[in-house]
């Protein structure tokens, strides 16, 4: 749990892509006793996980946009966008599942080698500790609706927000909109936290059932309190973390001197 809290917030305030926040928690991982190799796949099979939840979860507001109201500019907009995604994701699964990465991590590794890189060994055997993972149908399977309870109940932050400035939405509505919003801020994965593009998308997407859009801009703005109460804790705990390793390593290199003494 602390260690996912660390990658969201890492994800919200650094314009890291995903990757940036999920490459320190297997860091992170790894130095909480866990084998390099394993903590790399399994963030792997995470990310993997995580986007195949988001592609569902835009799916369902994209089918209750298209048959509540049926607007055909949002929804073509969307579909084009999953025509992109759903490939994407398919090649990254083949990649992960059946090691077509295989050739690029040897040459990785001899790369790594020729210069002494100590950072590319860890890429030796991935494909091992992928296939180990992708084997715990059990661990996938909890993982899948975790993740996936999780996206759906997002939309009760929106649910809420707009109950609360006297603009009710049903459930359902409240599902498109987050969802579609959750889907703009992963494709504009460059800007910190999908800012500016998120809340255009939670805008255009609220006119839709009848929220004027400074309405929506203050429940955009309320949405974005969350990022900031619990990024901030979420990078001091990073540092604390880090801290902590190399405070670690300098005693035990203490211990080595006084024993070799």
């Amino acid at each position: 749990m602390l260690l996912r809290f660390v990658r969201e917030g890492l994800n919200t305030f650094f314009p890291l892509a995903v990757v940036g926040g999920d490459v320190i928690g297997a860091r992170l991982l790894a130095q909480f006793g866990v084998a390099t190799k394993l903590a790399v796949a399994s963030v792997l099979v995470d990310v993997f996980i995580q986007v195949v939840c988001l592609i569902v979860f835009v799916l369902a507001g994209v089918g209750v946009v298209a048959s509540l109201v049926g607007n055909r500019t949002v929804t073509s907009t969307a579909i084009g966008l999953l025509a992109i995604a759903v490939p994407a994701v398919t090649g990254f699964f083949l990649t992960l599942n059946f090691g077509a990465f295989e050739p690029v991590v040897r040459w990785l590794t001899a790369f790594g080698e020729k210069r002494q890189w100590r950072v590319f060994d860890h890429v030796v055997d991935l494909g091992a500790r992928l296939q180990q993972i992708w084997r715990n149908y059990r661990g996938l399977s909890e993982s899948f609706l975790i993740h996936i309870v999780t996206v759906f109940f997002g939309a009760i932050e929106v649910w809420i927000a707009l109950k609360f400035m006297n603009y009710p939405v049903g459930v359902m509505e409240a599902v498109a909109i987050e969802s579609l919003g959750q889907g703009s801020r992963s494709a504009a994965f460059i800007l910190p936290g999908g800012m500016g593009v998120q809340d255009g998308v939670l805008i255009a997407v609220c006119a839709l059932f009848g929220v004027p859009a400074e309405v929506a801009l203050a429940m955009a703005l309320i949405k974005r309190v969350p990022d900031l109460i619990l990024g901030a804790p979420a990078l001091m705990g990073w540092q604390a973390l880090e801290g902590r390793h190399y405070l670690g390593a300098g005693d035990e290199k203490i211990s080595e001197e006084i024993s070799e003494i």
